[in-house]
């Protein structure tokens, strides 16, 4: 999908779609260089998870301790942390630079909440915990010590929500795309394999109906954020396909020919027939959160899905109402045929797939921006009816106090950069007013009901209050 760390990580959303114009994606400055990649240096290894806990001040919560009994190989933590560095740059670029900052009434009355600086340590250190000594083992969330190679193709090569959920709960602010280079590619490097066969026998499964979920989503966003449906078996290309390029594909060589097991995609999400779409919640970089909708090859995979068959999953949001308007703004102003893809090659073949299923861009824009819309609308509800009632204050309930009172402003911004780190696996519970609410609202007809729904029980909470 997006193996060569070249690919177009810094391309935004596009612009049309009945929304106001985005450009493309601002071009990274100078400074903003692809490190190297990490070739023989490799991660340590972790013992196996016993019963024993720690606190973990980036979950926020207590879990399993896992010994480092292996060490990294020198120069890793050096490489990881110019990985992050390149990473948290390319973040900070579409922040300064997002088409949407640029619109006055969207304008934030709070600068960037986490400073560079910050960011960066929080996601060393978070990628340093998770990938520098990953337990081994056969249990939820563990790698066995050595490959079990067999002939199961890609398209079965499935893994238990399980063993990921278990995965997910230990890396909250890792990158997709340094969990690749960092992990996946100097593990599986001797043996040229997908980190699959890494993975205990007892979490393997063929992702087939009515369980199997593909996993749609974008390397630049968040493995916390991947969160398939409890008891499903996922299928994860950062798990399933070989991540390493073959060695006789030529430079100019398309991502099917430097990397043959994409050919399996396509059978793969028909097989499965349910496509998971994971976008951001809009916590940092709205830009980053709709990643997926600009890039080719998420469009392709939405393309080969089942009619009816493509649900989102939106990611970890504190669900402040500044931030959710950026968001809408970017879908407001998808535009499909302005996605990016590494090779113009595999950008040309996605978009004759994509007119093939859709009929016209206009028609695709339609249809998605209708699909993600209903993705959030619902992560919103959800996240409303999971809040307590003790953390919505009468301020919050004003649909112009944008979720705060000004008199919690200031305490709201400690809490920002002390709470985010105490983030939990079930979500952070939010502060809403009702246009957060009625936000995501489109034309879907049990939206709007669940929306009137929801407005009546925040207007109830204020009069009692």
């Amino acid at each position: 999908r997006e193996m060569g760390t070249a690919s177009s990580t810094n391309s935004t959303s596009g612009g049309g779609g009945g929304g106001a114009s985005m450009p493309k994606g601002p071009e990274l400055p100078p400074t903003v260089v692809s490190p190297e990649p990490f070739d023989e240096l490799s991660p340590g290894l972790g013992a196996t998870i016993t019963n024993k806990t720690v606190y973990n001040p980036l979950v926020g919560d207590y879990r399993p301790k896992i010994e480092c009994v292996q060490d990294p190989s020198a120069g890793w933590d050096q490489r990881l942390q110019e990985h992050v560095q390149s990473y948290c740059s390319k973040r900070h670029v579409l922040w300064t630079n997002d088409p949407i900052q640029k619109v006055e009434a969207l304008r934030p009355d709070d600068t960037e909440r986490l400073t560079a600086e910050y960011m960066r340590a929080t996601t060393t250190r978070a990628c340093r915990e998770l990938l520098a000594a990953w337990p081994r083992g056969d249990g939820p969330g563990e790698l066995l010590h050595d490959p079990l190679i067999d002939t199961t193709p890609p398209r079965e090569r499935g893994v238990m929500e399980e063993w990921w959920a278990a995965v997910c709960s230990r890396a909250p602010f890792v990158p997709t795309r340094i969990f690749v280079e960092a992990f996946v590619k100097p593990v599986t490097k001797a043996s040229c394999c997908a980190l699959w066969f890494f993975i205990p026998p007892q979490f393997r499964a063929n992702p087939t109906p009515p369980n199997g979920v593909f996993i749609s989503h974008a390397w630049d966003l968040g493995m916390w954020d991947i969160r398939p449906p409890s008891g499903s078996v996922m299928w994860l290309d950062t798990l399933a396909i070989v991540q390493h390029r073959q060695p006789t594909a030529l430079m100019t060589a398309s991502a099917e020919e430097a990397y043959p097991e994409l050919l399996d995609l396509v059978p793969t999400i028909e097989a499965i027939q349910n496509t998971l779409l994971v976008v951001g919640g809009g916590y940092n970089v709205p830009a980053v959160s709709l990643m997926p909708l600009a890039r080719s090859w998420c469009l392709y995979e939405i393309a080969h899905t089942p009619p009816g068959a493509l649900r989102v999953h939106v990611g970890w949001s504190p669900w402040r109402l500044v931030e959710q308007q950026r968001v809408k703004f970017g879908i407001d102003c998808l535009d499909v045929a302005k996605a990016q893809s590494f090779d113009p090659k595999d950008k040309r073949m996605i978009d004759v797939r994509v007119i093939d299923s859709f009929g016209t861009f206009e028609r695709a824009n339609e249809q998605i921006r209708a699909a993600v819309l209903h993705g959030y609308f619902v992560a919103v509800a959800n996240a409303y009816q999971q809040a307590p009632a003790r953390t919505v204050p009468a301020s919050a309930l004003d649909e112009n106090a944008g979720g705060a009172g000004a008199a919690d402003e200031e305490r709201q911004q400690k809490e920002l950069r002390e709470g985010i780190l105490r983030v939990h696996a079930a979500g952070h519970q939010p502060l809403f007013n009702k246009s957060i609410v009625a936000l995501f609202v489109g034309d879907n007809q049990e939206d709007k009901a669940t929306c009137k729904s929801i407005e009546a029980q925040v207007s109830l909470a204020h009069h009692e209050r």
